[in-house]
């Protein structure tokens, strides 16, 4: 009876460490007030340079980044200093803004790192450096 006691608790303890390890990931991700119907201007800074979005690229901006998957906190980006620096301004209706910088697989919002998946990451990565190297050289 009591080596049962033990294999129960043993069992509860072990079925209670995989639940919190299988759920470390990201439990709110800071990007979902960031829609189409939420964001007012997405400004691209690069340098003392600034450029707003058109509607067309706003709108492709937020499907990709609708994409973008958090998957764990990670601020190895925020000790990476890059020569070729943009950074991503994301003001919504309500007032607030949201900064974002990219370098896949590595994503910082609001002074936060994450990493991300990579794929997605990636893909908007590339519209923006497109947009920066349109619009800024």
């Amino acid at each position: 009876m009591r080596t049962l006691k033990y294999l129960i608790i043993t069992l509860l303890c072990v079925a209670a460490l995989g639940m919190i390890s299988c759920n470390k990931g990201i439990k709110t991700n800071p990007l979902l007030d960031c829609t189409a119907s939420n964001v007012e201007e997405i400004i691209v800074e690069y340098g003392v340079n600034h450029y707003s979005l058109k509607q067309e690229e706003l709108t492709k901006f937020l499907i990709l980044l609708s994409d973008i998957e958090l998957i764990e906190s990670d601020n190895t980006m925020k000790k990476i200093d890059g020569d070729d620096f943009w950074c991503l301004i994301i003001k919504l209706k309500t007032g607030d803004t949201v900064s974002l910088d990219l370098a896949s697989p590595y994503i910082v919002i609001n002074d936060v790192g994450y990493r991300v998946e990579s794929e997605s990451c990636i893909e908007l990565q590339i519209y923006v450096q497109n947009i920066v190297e349109n619009t800024f050289k």
